[in-house]
């Protein structure tokens, strides 16, 4: 099977999507951001809390 994906992030941020697949799943996640200004209290932003979670989970497929 063919698969084959693409993401775009919103104009003037960086992409914060993760998208992976396995030929056991596959995992989309949107980053969807935090509005600009705020504080979450985490040094990590958006694009690492997608990146860690997605790769755990398409880990725990393959």
């Amino acid at each position: 099977m063919r698969i084959a994906f693409a993401t775009e992030p919103a104009p003037g941020r960086d992409n914060e999507d993760y998208v992976a697949a396995a030929p056991s799943g596959a995992v989309l996640l949107d980053g969807a951001g935090t509005p600009p200004g705020s504080e979450s209290g985490c040094t990590h932003g958006v694009a690492w809390y997608s990146r860690a979670l997605g790769s755990t989970l398409i880990a725990s497929m393959t």
